[in-house]
């Protein structure tokens, strides 16, 4: 059991940093303040500090989940954030809405998008209920019991940054990839 839940546990981490740290990379404040006026459940005068906010607390809640620090009120975070995104995207599915779903990319919102939000919500609530507090650098209130090493666990995390970074990398180089060969295109088109 320990073993699934630092493996929910990292794979919180690595969403919730690969996503806040698409919103920070990519699009914008604006954009992203844009795509959160969609859906209708911040007043105008708080979507530009919400836009700057979510994506920070996203990353660090993941760090803190990947590190172990504070991972009982992490995983409670993860879990109201995921929780939240799957009701509202639900609600706006269920009238026919279709929109940008502001995850960093430019992804439409889905039922697919609804039940990754609700696994990984589901997946929040296990590491905040089990003893996952394996590799936990402080693991703060309420964690539990340690039943693996930590020494024998290093590589998980590591690995799992490890994988975050690199699929980062391969998806910025794949973009800028595309924007050559699209300058290429069009230097040879004749106006």
């Amino acid at each position: 059991m320990i073993y699934l839940l630092l493996g929910f546990r990292w794979l919180l981490a690595a969403v919730l940093v690969t996503f806040g740290g698409r919103k920070l990379l990519t699009g914008g404040i604006d954009q992203l303040a844009a795509d959160m006026a969609n859906y209708r459940v911040l007043p105008d005068s708080m979507l530009r500090s919400a836009a700057i906010t979510l994506p920070w607390v996203e990353v660090a809640t993941g760090l803190c989940l990947a590190l172990g620090i504070l991972l009982v009120p992490a995983s409670v975070c993860a879990g109201a954030l995921l929780g939240g995104f799957t009701v509202v995207i639900a609600w706006h599915l269920s009238r026919g809405h279709q929109f940008r779903c502001g995850c960093g990319d430019d992804e439409t919102i889905s039922w697919i998008i609804v039940a990754r939000d609700l696994a990984l919500c589901v997946a929040a609530v296990m590491v905040a209920a089990g003893p996952s507090a394996g590799l936990a650098i402080w693991a703060g209130w309420g964690a539990g019991h340690v039943s693996a090493s930590a020494g024998t666990l290093l590589p998980v995390p590591l690995l799992t940054i490890l994988i975050v970074v690199f699929a980062r990398i391969v998806v910025v180089d794949r973009r800028l990839q595309a924007t050559r060969s699209t300058d290429k295109r069009s230097r040879w088109t004749v106006a």
